[in-house]
């Protein structure tokens, strides 16, 4: 049998309620936002969480320097 690339028995031990969670400001962006939580949890991201190759209109609306 293969060697899983990730399983969820990594993460099942974390201890979730003893995460301050004060210092977070959510930026409206997953990705970033979702790697800042794994950074605070101290978990191991899930390999299909992946930043988007690809910039819509309403990003361009947000931040004006990315071209559309």
């Amino acid at each position: 049998m293969a060697t899983p690339i990730w399983n969820f028995e990594e993460n099942e031990l974390i201890e979730t309620d003893k995460v301050d969670m004060k210092p977070f400001k959510p930026t409206g962006k997953f990705f970033t936002d979702s790697q800042t939580l794994i950074q605070l949890f101290k978990v191991v991201t899930h390999p299909s969480l992946r930043e988007s190759s690809y910039c819509s209109a309403q990003d361009k609306i947000n931040d004006p320097e990315k071209e559309v």
